[in-house]
């Protein structure tokens, strides 16, 4: 059959079957009642599915199906005025073909060309946004229109920061569909609002067809300092396993507790966005908390203000950091002994475990692949060890430790994989005890990972903006940034904890601890020099059992350059490391290089360390402090 017999069959059989249609609607109804119905906006067969009126939209549907087509949700007039106006157009068009062929089809012309500009300019813009409308605006209203049983009508911004939802007029107002409503806007588009503040949250209930309108409260601070005094008040006012993470929206204070069932912290971003200075600031305070600190740090000087403090285990090289973590293990499996032995059937453990015990692993995603690579070293030279590292276990171990051993962990990774969580299984299990994860404007394939199936966040791109992403909820916290002087002082100015006389890597007795890849050196003693002064209240000093209450403090002026005199003397350091010590207060790392080159009483360089120049850190302090006496 040829093809140009079969295009006109097509449209002649869809004439003939209109035809039959047509017929069929006069015989039940009559012409004139079609001729009213048609030009009145109304359906033809009299049946109205929406409860549109002549001059409203639909509120609710009529039809005993529950849907309804875009059509029948219009006022009544614009139905009719589409209508009437689509005849009077074709009257026009035939009327002019007949009296001037030539004009007529000049107009139409123009009129298709302004037809077609207008279609594309709309297909490009829906083009532009169709991600955004298939991605938050559909899914939000496809659920709402299963529920109020109409389509409602949104309008969200393209930032998410307001949002305003049509509501059905039979819709009930009552407490609980509210929360509900206000749950499902919250699940699908990942707004931050607090349902009781009418800032956020504008219910219109008075108009015809009423709505709600979301508002996204207002966004943290750009800059949390924990030199800030309500930063500090809000960490001497936190329960005893409640870390201050940093200021929320509205500027309110953002507490976790990281003593759950699983008490394990996550935190996955790029370099240089904030992970050791959050990392540092949960540790300082679990050590304020009465705390054991476990860091393994393979690139030796992250957290270099928790070096030589007595209630730390430092392991920086990885050799240490497999014998620390093999230690942890068993630690662990002896506070489960004495938990088995002591808890009775209202699940309350009389054993003492000891003191709670907070591990913190950097770069887990190195470290993982750095502790095979050590294993395989020593399978090398001795073919009687197991093929699995036993690190690597038990690191698999600690991530299922449970509240019962007062274990805490806090892992650290670029891209929380589950190679980088689980070394041994290579699994995702062990990520799911992660109860607290904070993370930097991750791509969607870190927070399919990560986010908990909620929304991913708006990208804000600011520093130290992170998302802290819990069970319940995912929270926009600008976190803490402390020096490290400030945080090495948060970490003492507690409850001190002693750590048992068989943990390795601990600086005993106010002796040094020197590690030579780090090219550092801390003195334990220097913590507790005289020139100490009272600050804050009292902190307790745990040793065997016993307590003595010492005074709370915080560091003279010239602290720094007294343990520099004390056991730092014939150090040298790079800039950025003398500026972590807590020299060139006030000034950035850009700044204190300028002076370097510029200022001629400034220190020269002692030596070189890969693209960084070394300088005697004694010559360094005796500089800086004329300076700020200048």
């Amino acid at each position: 059959m040829p093809l140009a017999l079969i295009l006109l069959l097509i449209p002649l059989a869809g004439l003939i079957a209109l035809a039959l249609w047509a017929r069929h609607m006069h015989e039940r109804h009559g012409f004139w009642v079609l001729m009213w119905r048609w030009h009145a906006g109304q359906s033809l067969d009299g049946a109205n599915r929406t409860n549109a009126t002549w001059l409203h939209r639909s509120s609710d549907v009529l039809h005993h199906t529950g849907h309804a087509i875009w059509w029948h949700h219009l006022p009544r007039l614009a139905r009719a005025g589409i209508r009437c106006g689509t005849e009077l157009a074709c009257l026009a068009a035939l009327a002019g073909l007949a009296l001037d062929f030539a004009v007529t089809v000049r107009v139409l012309a123009c009129l298709a060309a302004a037809g077609l500009a207008y279609g594309a300019y709309r297909l490009a813009r829906g083009i532009r946004g169709w991600h955004f409308y298939f991605r938050w605006v559909w899914p939000l209203k496809r659920t709402l229109a299963l529920w109020f049983g109409v389509p409602p009508k949104l309008k969200i911004a393209a930032d998410r920061s307001s949002i305003r939802v049509s509501l059905p007029a039979s819709w009930a107002h009552t407490q609980r569909e509210q929360d509900k409503l206000l749950s499902i806007i919250q699940s699908r588009t990942g707004i931050e609002i607090d349902p009781a503040s009418p800032d956020d949250v504008a219910w219109n209930t008075r108009r015809r067809v009423p709505y709600v309108k979301l508002t996204a409260a207002s966004p943290p601070p750009a800059r949390v300092l924990l030199s800030d005094r309500r930063v500090l008040s809000a960490i001497e006012a936190a329960g005893p396993a409640d870390i201050m993470a940093g200021l929320g929206c509205r500027s309110k204070e953002v507490i976790r507790n990281v003593a759950g069932e699983a008490p394990m912290v996550a935190i996955s971003m790029p370099t240089g966005e904030g992970k050791s200075a959050t990392s540092g600031n949960i540790c300082a305070q679990r050590s304020r908390q009465g705390s054991i600190l476990a860091i393994a740090d393979w690139k030796r000087t992250s957290h270099l203000w928790a070096r030589g403090l007595p209630n730390v285990a430092y392991a920086s090289k990885i050799d240490q950091i497999h014998k620390l973590l093999i230690w942890l293990a068993k630690e662990a499996e002896r506070r489960y002994d004495l938990v088995e032995g002591s808890i009775d059937i209202d699940g309350q453990v009389h054993a003492d475990v000891g003191d709670p015990v907070t591990f913190l692993i950097e770069e887990l995603n190195a470290t993982q692949k750095k502790l095979k690579a050590y294993w395989r070293e020593c399978r090398a030279a001795d073919k009687s060890l197991p093929a699995q590292s036993p690190a690597v276990d038990a690191l698999d171990l600690l991530l299922f430790v449970s509240r019962g051993a007062l274990f805490t962990g806090v892992l650290i990774a670029q891209r929380l994989s589950a190679a980088a969580t689980s070394g041994a299984g290579g699994n995702a299990d062990a990520r799911e005890n992660l109860t607290h994860r904070w993370m930097w404007d991750p791509g969607a394939a870190t927070w399919r990972m990560l986010g908990n199936d909620g929304p991913p966040p708006v990208p804000r791109g600011i520093k130290g903006r992170h998302y802290l992403v819990s069970p319940s909820a995912t929270t926009e916290v600008q976190s803490v940034f402390g020096t490290d002087r400030e945080l090495r002082v948060l970490a003492l100015s507690g409850t001190v904890a002693e750590p048992p006389p068989d943990m390795p890597y601990v600086t005993r007795d106010g002796g040094y601890e020197r590690d030579e890849y780090a090219g550092w050196t801390w003195r334990a003693s220097a913590a507790r020099v005289p020139e100490l002064v009272a600050a804050g209240g009292p902190r307790t000093w745990r040793n065997q059992g016993a307590s003595r209450p010492e005074q709370g403090f915080v560091p003279g002026p010239d602290l720094i350059e007294d343990e520099i005199r004390a056991g730092m003397a014939d150090e040298r350091v790079t800039l950025k490391e003398a500026r972590d010590c807590g020299l060139g207060r006030g000034l950035s790392l850009d700044a204190m290089r300028r002076r370097s080159t510029r200022d001629p009483d400034h220190p020269r360089a002692a030596g070189r360390r890969g693209k960084e120049n070394e300088y005697d850190l004694l010559e360094l302090a005796g500089y800086y402090k004329k300076a700020r006496a200048a």
